[in-house]
């Protein structure tokens, strides 16, 4: 399993699209509550059979009084039940993206699991590897066009593909308790917590379960580490390119949650002079998916910064609540959890290539960059004296030479992203997990872009 570990960050996991294979007498599957699934051969890049089971249900549709609640368990059902096609993504919109145009359901908490042949699977079922897709918690879904199983399951292992709530509706919060915020974290509990109770239906060993993530789906892993929410429900993690101590992924500081849920109760005509939250949620909780949705612009300030508007936050403490305690300010949990992380280099041109690929945003950030860093680096938050003293020390440290960057010349500038971004909540992270007795933490630096690579965009 360790190998196997290794090979999945080390290489491309997954493929777009899979090839339909004929049909199998071994893709009906009966759950442990009595219902039935029937799903359908894919086949991998070295033409072995995949047993493929899409849009399964986890949770009921978090739609209505649902909406802003912590996921309820899907009933169970009678008879068979098609898994032939991807459940829906869940609605999103991306500020950097060119098209605006919202897409996805409200109806969207789906997992995909994929199985080799009946005749691979010893009696003791297969380890699992439950992967959670990123998308800076505004995007993204497990379908199986984009991460299907066409790779990994080259391997003898049973994947999941799990799909969790993103932008407002995953991550608004009051900060309170009529909304606490944090859904799509507690989406993936309940996913792993069907993972527990089904997947050895499906030939998976529930006592050998392995985490995921790239990105916000690396830092949903190690924020699932943090929580005790879901405690015994995975055995290993692999958080790649995300932590919780990553600058986009830490929990938003006190207030800043709020202030935005007050300015979408605004935006819909939901807010009252009482600042009753109460009303406020209930009035936002009859409003279009889409439309909520699609006021995620409304939220930045310049060519798509701030960019992580919606990311986890410190809940009031509940017996529901995921996180209760920054993780910061106490030791991190689940040290007995053996992980494999690691970062990309050259992680920072995600942001950087679109700004060297275009004249007048890279002009606009070289002629106003102490107001463009702290948006673009995420250190906004701090009142100005502190934000100007931050940009000194980058200027200092990677432009020494000015802002003479440009898409043949970016190295430094896309430095200065990686490892802001990326590479020092990684550094933060280790440090504090390596510091006390923790189980086997393998690191990996994977891949890295060529000095030309820019030259593309």
């Amino acid at each position: 399993m360790s190998r196997l570990c290794l090979t999945v960050v080390a290489v491309c996991l997954f493929s777009i699209g899979g090839v339909i294979a004929s049909g199998d007498d071994d893709l009906i599957v009966t759950l442990n509550h009595g219902g039935s699934l029937a799903g359908i051969n894919l086949v991998s890049t070295e033409s072995r059979n995949i047993r493929s089971f899409l849009g399964i249900p986890y949770a009921k549709p978090p739609i209505g009084t649902l909406r802003f609640e912590s996921p309820v368990p899907f009933p169970s059902w009678v008879g068979i039940r098609n898994a032939k096609e991807d459940g829906n993504s869940c609605p999103q919109s991306f500020p950097l993206a060119p098209d605006q145009t919202v897409h996805g359901n409200e109806d969207c908490l789906y997992v995909n699991v994929y199985t080799p042949p009946l005749s691979r699977i010893p009696e003791g079922g297969l380890s699992v590897m439950v992967w959670v897709h990123g998308g800076a918690c505004l995007g993204g879904s497990n379908n199986h066009l984009f991460y299907g199983p066409d790779y990994i399951l080259n391997h003898d292992v049973v994947l999941v593909a799990v799909n969790y709530r993103v932008g407002p509706l995953g991550f608004l919060s009051t900060e309170t308790l009529d909304c606490p915020g944090n859904f799509g974290l507690k989406d993936q509990v309940e996913a792993l917590r069907w993972v527990k109770q089904h997947i050895s239906s499906f030939g998976g060993n529930p006592d050998s379960v392995t985490v995921f993530g790239e990105s916000a789906g690396g830092a949903s892993i190690s924020y699932l580490l943090q929580s005790e929410k879901p405690r015994g429900l995975f055995h290993r993690a692999i958080p790649q390119s995300g932590t919780v101590f990553n600058s986009w992924a830490q929990p938003l500081h006190k207030g800043v949650a709020q202030g935005r849920a007050f300015k979408m109760a605004k935006l819909f005509d939901c807010d009252n002079d009482e600042e009753d939250w109460r009303k406020m949620i209930s009035c936002l909780k009859q409003v279009d998916a889409i439309e909520m949705t699609g006021k995620t612009g409304q939220f930045t300030e310049w060519n798509g910064y701030p960019y992580f508007v919606y990311q986890p936050v410190i809940e009031p403490v509940s017996s529901e609540a995921f996180l209760v305690e920054r993780p910061r300010d106490v030791p991190l949990n689940s040290l007995d959890i053996p992980i494999l992380t690691g970062v990309t280099s050259g992680e920072g041109i995600l942001s950087t290539a679109a700004l060297l690929s275009n004249e007048d945003f890279l002009k606009e950030v070289k002629t106003d960059f102490e107001n463009k860093f702290p948006l673009m680096l995420s250190y906004d938050h701090w009142d100005k004296k502190k934000q100007k003293e931050m940009t000194k020390a980058f200027l200092g440290f990677y432009l020494k030479n000015g802002h003479d960057y440009h898409k043949l010349n970016h190295q430094n500038f896309t430095d200065m992203f990686s490892d802001s971004l990326f590479v020092a909540g990684f550094d933060e992270y280790l440090e504090k997990r390596l510091s006390g007795k923790a189980a086997p933490t393998p690191r990996r630096k994977i891949t890295s872009f060529s000095a030309n690579e820019i030259q593309k965009f």
